[in-house]
């Protein structure tokens, strides 16, 4: 964007260039092939393959990632990345020196790491599928299965669609003017001729043209892909049935083969994300509980399909090992990722394919056991986790907490979630102490060592061995959705609509119940909830409680930054904290700053300044 600016080019001149830097991340070849790929888009028409390549860039760039990104700006954790360092013993460094700028007060249209504008390259292939997969030959000389195929890949591009946008719409809306306003939707293909100087829609309009498209693919795809033995010709639709369409003839097109495409349930996660913004704060500053009502409703939805098995048809049932979901178990020597199939009832709703390797370890590993320690939980963090009796710390009377001993007798999802002094840490046999003393102790070694005293244990595997003699590597999922996040949605809206107590969607479990087992599922012993029942008598610290509880859960993956901005908490300066090994407190030389007007993201500066019909949110330049 500089480059243009520094060019002086008029908005006429520029829209001459829009072929070389459209309004979506720029690939020639999509729309005229280069000189050695003689192949252009129509190829899928008899190449199924090719139109599945095409629609898998929108998979390949989904916004889910392994491990802290976006949770780098908040209070809950900090990088001790300070330079760029590229590749060791294989592994590439991710780089996160722009999180570092952007949370200590950078933060701008300009250096915007957090962007999801790139999302339109995506929504382009897409589009470009679902417009032209009527005429893809998928199974010659049946014209039955063959309908069926087409169906799949609208309903994918459909889902697909509604996700990017939403992506984009959950960063990028924000006040135009003092209104709310959503983001261009991109609801058509766009080649050379087509006019990407299109303003932003209203927010509503994008989130009903969002939940059309979650429509039409619930109408389109299976609730989940499951294979159909020949005597469940019963289970299939009905509109296939009328066809004489079998189970097996089912099953060859919506089969468990399928299974990490956008099915029925992920949609309806989808709609509870989205339902849920619509209803907070930032976007609901009246309070409208209808809207609070649809979020809990549209959680619910979500709920029915938290099973434990093909077997368990009630639904609404909370994992007792939610928590647990990467966790290596030290009895049996086995890791929940390795009992994972191609159906993942339970915790997991929608995950990335297994992937064995030693990246992540190598990464967030502390220095002790040869990792970067690239992600360093604060102080802040630390203290949200509460007391094993459910009190929080600092509850002088109630909680028992002993600044001595600051890791005794705590909520056990923090030795779980977070590396401390005195962790244990290890295989079946082979259980250490974790000492965070020398390469571990704060700031002793450059890029390596926490900043904090603290490191991320969450996802990462004993198992694998990351030493130069002999690296052993395991695989490892990243997860998109779980259960857990659905149930923390349902409470706080169910609470926000009618109070503690409230119920939505035939659950059977309250806001408050949903709370209270997701505090004892950590705790076998935990057979009383004084403080939870002391929440409800207080609204305000009922809602603080839910928001604590989605803090804790959900560290690390990169939920808390847009929580943060959808209830409008995003503070304008805020102190972080860490720990010595003998507990004692100091600050982390890492202030987050941010501006007023930062309660949403902005536009990307190139994207503003090349087109004169999209407007900058408030407050951004």
């Amino acid at each position: 964007s500089n480059t243009l600016m520094d060019f002086n080019m008029n908005k006429n001149i520029i829209k001459l260039l829009i072929c070389a830097t459209p309004l979506l991340a720029s690939c020639d070849d999509l729309f005229e092939p280069a000189t050695e790929n003689v192949r252009d888009y129509d190829s899928m028409f008899a190449e199924p393959s090719f139109a599945q390549g095409l629609l898998g860039n929108a998979y390949v760039l989904l916004p889910y990632k392994f491990g802290p990104a976006e949770d780098l700006v908040t209070d809950d954790v900090l990088t001790n990345q300070t330079s760029q360092l590229g590749r060791e013993n294989d592994v590439d460094d991710v780089d996160f020196l722009n999180y570092v700028k952007m949370a200590q007060g950078g933060w701008s249209s300009i250096l915007n790491p957090v962007s999801r504008w790139g999302l339109y390259h995506a929504i382009q292939y897409i589009n470009l599928v679902l417009e032209n997969c009527d005429k893809v030959s998928f199974v010659a000389n049946d014209p039955k299965t063959n309908a069926m195929y087409v169906d799949l890949f609208k309903g994918d591009c459909y889902g697909m669609r509604a996700l990017h946008h939403f992506h984009i719409l959950r960063t990028h809306a924000g006040k135009v003017g003092g209104k709310m306003m959503g983001v261009p939707m991109l609801t058509a293909y766009k080649d050379i001729h087509s006019d990407f100087n299109t303003p932003r829609e209203s927010f509503e309009e994008c989130v009903r043209l969002i939940n059309e498209d979650i429509d039409k693919a619930l109408e389109l795809l299976p609730m989940q892909y499951v294979d159909l033995s020949e005597s469940q010709n019963d289970k299939v639709p009905e509109k296939y049935k009328k066809e004489g369409i079998t189970a097996p003839q089912y099953s060859r097109v919506f089969g468990s083969h399928q299974a990490g495409k956008v099915d029925g349930r992920i949609l309806l996660g989808l709609r509870s994300q989205l339902s849920l913004l619509v209803a907070s704060p930032t976007f609901n500053p009246d309070g409208n509980k209808e809207l609070w009502k649809k979020a809990a409703e549209d959680a619910a939805a979500v709920l029915r399909y938290s099973k434990t098995s093909a077997d368990d048809a009630s639904g609404f049932h909370i994992d007792p090992k939610g928590h647990k979901w990467f966790a290596y178990d030290v009895e049996d020597g086995s890791c929940a990722i390795n009992k994972l199939g191609t159906e993942l009832y339970g915790e997991i709703l929608w995950c990335t394919r297994k992937d064995n390797n030693i990246d992540n370890e190598k990464r967030f590993y502390p220095p002790s056991l040869n990792g970067w320690g690239r992600a360093n939980p604060t102080q802040e963090l630390v203290a949200s986790f509460p007391m094993a009796n459910g009190y929080p710390i600092t509850d002088a009377k109630n909680s028992h907490f002993d600044q001595t001993k600051p890791y005794e007798n705590r909520d056990p999802r923090l030795d779980e979630f977070i590396f401390h002094h005195g962790s244990k840490w290890g295989v079946k046999g082979a259980v250490d102490e974790l000492k965070i003393e020398g390469d571990n102790a704060p700031n002793q070694q450059a890029n390596k060592s926490s900043l904090t005293g603290f490191y991320m244990r969450k996802f990462l595997r004993p198992d694998v061995s990351i030493t130069k003699e002999k690296a052993v590597k395991q695989d490892h999922i990243t997860v998109r959705m779980r259960f857990t996040e659905f149930w923390l949605n349902y409470a706080e809206a169910a609470f926000e609509a009618e109070g503690a107590d409230a119920k939505f969607g035939d659950c059977h479990l309250s806001a408050s119940d949903v709370i209270e087992v997701l505090r004892k599922r950590v705790r076998k012993d935990f057979y009383q909830d004084p403080y939870l029942t002391e929440c409800k008598a207080d609204p305000d610290k009922m809602r603080e409680l839910i928001r604590n509880e989605r803090r804790i859960e959900m560290c690390f993956e990169n939920v808390r930054f847009y929580d943060l901005l959808r209830w409008g908490t995003l503070p304008q300066v805020s102190t972080v904290h860490g720990a010595t090994s003998t507990g004692d407190i100091f600050e982390v030389k890492q202030t987050r700053i941010f501006k007023d007007y930062m309660t949403c993201c902005p536009i990307d500066d190139s994207e503003d300044f090349k087109f004169s019909n999209l407007e900058q949110n408030d407050g951004w330049k």
